[in-house]
């Protein structure tokens, strides 16, 4: 009895009428975005940005207008029952006047500092003590009540205009700040741009001791406004290192070495093949008709067919040439073997597979080879075969050499050593120079690919690698050493590589 692992993932994707921008976006998030929106007239407007930025800073506000936001309601965000929990730990009943001051009082300064704060001058107001360590207990679980509070919420949205720009929305709690990040591509008779409007979000008790009010208020100075010299010049600082959150380091530098051959289009065999299927036809259709005189041994053959008298006997028809039959086999083991470079048969499968978009990026305007070694958190190294970038993305590809490659130790052993021993298993990496929404710094965003691997082990007996196909992808985010930029690298799951 054989059992076999299998990876399969289904996506299900249901279309719906799209209704009004506002509706899309989490309510909660509208809100910020349209309060913040209505605090930008004095900051966005003034003259503090050169006359390049300045008209950035107007394309973006231009961006939000035609997305309606002046028409968003601008009601403060409500969280239902979010404050009884904290109230509770500081043991004050907020139905009680005296204790809702209080509780407002706490919630005040904790916005301006932070909850240590809050709970000193709570704890001095009410001539409370309590040891460090209680002292330290409590602000850990006030905290944790706090991010209970908005841990259903959504922190971060992202709408395509129809003018092909994109809006970000992101709100982080831990820091009480919300941006709107507009982002041109350079079309639509613009140039590239990234424009960031930031706000600062005051969490207010609500007037029934029960409920927190989210309110928000544009950040002082102007926005963040990047032309497209701006951008260029920090894309063109994509050389160094880059690092993710568990401490892997990736390293790009230059390089002078050329990117392998572009392997032609499926369209280029697909022609070649069928010039060839013409000629197997125009064989098979250019027939002769063969009649022999059995008295007189006369052999006859007619390209056209007409009926001859007695004696001479129909002996049937055949190709044209004498050796139809064998340029026939010739011309079809042609197309099996341009079928078969075309379809991929005869590449390793880092070339096979293509799921970082390594041919497109390699033809593409400006692009240029580059080197990207990495070292990852348990000192391992390892360097990507080809690279490139063309000035916004990043493509490269390698092939597994090594059972420290395959990094999913949840695969039984042996399967690894056959991976590596038999099937020259390929990894991808592709990223997006992009800005970040809370930093303004550059940023890379993007994924690692590998392949699924399929296996099977009768009862008792060891594994035997079937098949690996399919590529699948972990998102990758990389940011300098240094930047307060969130990091996640999606970790491996069962069965694949």
């Amino acid at each position: 009895m054989k059992v076999k692992s299998v990876c399969l993932f289904f996506f299900l994707v249901v279309f719906a009428p799209l209704p009004a921008m506002a509706e899309r976006i989490p309510p909660h998030m509208a809100k910020m975005a349209a309060r913040l929106y209505q605090g930008l007239s004095g900051e966005a407007t003034d003259n503090q940005l050169l006359p390049e930025r300045g008209k950035v800073r107007d394309e973006a506000l231009e961006t939000l207008r035609k997305m309606k936001i002046q028409q968003w309601s601008t009601k403060p965000v409500k969280i239902k029952h979010a404050a009884t929990g904290i109230a509770k730990k500081l043991g004050l009943d907020p139905r009680k006047s005296a204790d809702h001051a209080r509780l407002k009082a706490f919630m005040e300064t904790r916005g301006r500092h932070d909850t240590t704060a809050a709970l000193n001058k709570f704890m001095t107001t009410a001539k409370r003590k309590l040891s460090a360590t209680k002292m330290k207990r409590l602000t850990a679980e006030i905290d944790a009540a706090f991010g209970k509070n908005f841990a259903s919420l959504e922190t971060d949205y992202t709408e395509k205009t129809i003018d092909g720009r994109t809006v970000q929305m992101k709100w982080n709690p831990n820091t009480d700040r919300f941006f709107i990040k507009i982002s041109g591509d350079g079309t639509g008779g613009f140039e590239e741009f990234v424009t960031i409007f930031a706000g600062d979000v005051e969490t207010k008790l609500s007037d029934n001791g029960e409920d927190l009010d989210l309110d928000i208020t544009s950040s002082n100075g102007p926005p963040r406004a990047l032309t497209a010299t701006d951008i260029e010049a920090l894309r063109a600082t994509i050389l160094g290192e880059w690092q993710t959150e568990d401490d892997t380091v990736y390293r790009i530098s230059a390089s002078d070495e050329r990117s392998g051959d572009i392997r032609p289009p499926r369209e280029f065999f697909d022609k070649q093949i069928d010039k060839i299927k013409d000629k197997v036809k125009s064989i098979k259709e250019t027939k002769i008709f063969k009649w022999l005189n059995p008295e007189t041994g006369q052999f006859v053959r007619q390209e056209t067919f007409r009926r001859l008298k007695d004696p001479f006997e129909y002996l049937g028809d055949g190709y044209a040439l004498d050796d139809g039959e064998a340029r026939i086999k010739a011309l079809e083991t042609e197309i099996s073997a341009l079928e078969f470079e075309r379809d991929g048969g005869n590449l390793a499968l880092k070339d096979k597979y293509d799921p970082a978009g390594f041919k497109k990026l390699s033809g593409a305007q400006g692009a240029r080879a580059i080197s990207i070694k990495v070292r990852r958190s348990d000192g391992y190294t390892y360097s990507y075969d080809e690279a490139v970038f063309d000035g916004r993305r990043i493509s490269a590809k390698r092939t597994f050499t090594t059972l420290r490659d395959v990094d999913n130790l949840r695969l039984p052993n042996e399967v690894r050593r056959q991976i590596i021993k038999s099937w020259a298993p390929p990894g991808w990496l592709q990223m997006d120079a992009s800005i970040d929404i809370q930093t303004g710094t550059i940023v890379l965003n993007g994924a690692t690919w590998t392949l699924h691997v399929t296996y099977s082990s009768s009862l008792g007996g060891s594994p035997k690698v079937e098949s690996i196909q399919t590529p699948y992808s972990n998102p990758l985010f990389l940011r300098r050493d240094g930047d307060n930029s969130n990091i996640a690298e999606g970790a491996s799951k069962d069965f694949k590589l």
